[in-house]
């Protein structure tokens, strides 16, 4: 294409520039094949152990659960590392505020869709694919806590990427495989697909997490000014938790009408805790405005 274009190009080698660059991507491409390993070793060892059948089922709700996060991840990294990037270079004062609010923002838009996939998985996966399917409603619900631990650890990465820090992502990764293929090994022995789900689970939330968020808080990304807010959204959680619970007690025998009614509920109690008084009173008058 250079040759088409007639740009003036040679071929060299800029030694400074090749150690940068192996600097800041060889730990990055380590992390990224630690990851590779994170996403399918659960697979690998719940299907070695009990056999194709338990892993479709398996695999069907690590799909599922995997929805929400790859289209959000997805959305997220177009935009993340070069707005952090672009902070940390000029506006270093600002850099750790705004990783505030996007981690607390992340844990807004999840905590909803979580506790309705945890609440209503059976439901959900009676109407999509029917009750034949409902074995995988178990790890389902766990693995949705996974994508949970998925989707903040992405956010952390790339937060720790724009700072230049990319062996955060190599160092987390590795741990998180060590400490999850004896864990998941074990899950699936004791306790089936579902003793696997939880397995990832616990590992997820007991390592992965905790470990992005230590060296987040050594990078001077601190989330203890956003507490309130995160236990604000967890309350909201589970209030919306019992609602859906409630509703589907309620609307047995249906599973389209739990996933419906349950759902908004939810999601309007989720919004009713989540959202401050002042704020919610001006929502709601906006929209009863645009109705008139």
């Amino acid at each position: 294409m250079l040759w088409i274009a007639r740009l003036p190009f040679h071929f060299g080698l800029d030694r400074g520039v090749a150690k940068r660059l192996i600097r800041f991507g060889a730990p990055l491409a380590a992390g990224l094949a630690a990851e590779s390993a994170l996403l399918y070793s659960d697979s690998i060892i719940v299907g070695h152990l009990l056999g194709p059948v338990l892993l479709g089922y398996y695999l069907l709700a690590f799909n599922v659960s995997s929805w929400i996060p790859g289209v959000l991840s997805t959305a997220v990294r177009y935009v993340s590392i070069p707005g952090f990037s672009r902070l940390a270079e000029h506006e270093e004062a600002s850099f750790a505020g705004a990783a505030r609010q996007a981690i607390t923002a992340m844990i807004g838009v999840i905590t909803p869709v979580v506790t309705g996939l945890v609440v209503l998985a059976p439901a959900l996966l009676a109407v999509l694919y029917g009750t034949k399917w409902s074995e995988s409603s178990a790890p389902l619900r766990f693995l949705a806590l996974v994508m949970v631990a998925r989707l903040l650890t992405t956010l952390g990465f790339d937060i720790q990427t724009s700072l230049g820090k990319t062996q955060v992502t190599a160092r987390v990764n590795a741990t998180w495989v060590i400490a999850l293929v004896p864990a998941i090994y074990l899950g699936a022995t004791l306790g089936g697909i579902a003793g696997a789900a939880a397995a990832n689970a616990l590992v997820a939330l007991s390592v992965a997490v905790p470990l992005i968020l230590h060296s987040l808080h050594r990078s001077g990304v601190s989330l203890r000014p956003a507490l309130p807010m995160i236990f604000r959204i967890l309350a909201a959680g589970v209030v919306a938790a019992v609602v859906m619970v409630v509703a589907t007690l309620t609307l047995q025998g249906s599973n389209i009408l739990q996933l419906m009614v349950g759902g908004v509920l939810g999601g309007i109690a989720y919004l009713a805790v989540v959202v401050p008084a002042k704020e919610r009173g001006q929502l709601v008058a906006r929209i009863t405005g645009r109705l008139g």
